[in-house]
């Protein structure tokens, strides 16, 4: 797998990227997660143990952010 870093202009255009790569895992440089599947958004924030499924940190949409293809 390689690690693939991408950038987002707005939060539109991040949770754009989720729906269209449902159940991909997108990493921020601190280790939050993000995903969406079955018509959920789920997201790990520091040091969390699982996922929940809820849209938090939306604002963080301009770190650097990756996954793994």
């Amino acid at each position: 797998m390689d690690k693939i870093h991408t950038n987002f202009e707005n939060v539109k255009e991040f949770l754009s990227f989720l729906i269209d790569n449902e159940k991909v895992h997108l990493y921020d440089s601190y280790g939050r997660a993000w995903f969406y599947q079955d018509f959920n958004f789920y997201f790990k924030d520091l040091g969390g143990d699982s996922f929940e499924p809820t849209l938090n940190c939306l604002h963080l949409f301009k770190n650097e952010m990756h996954y793994y293809a």
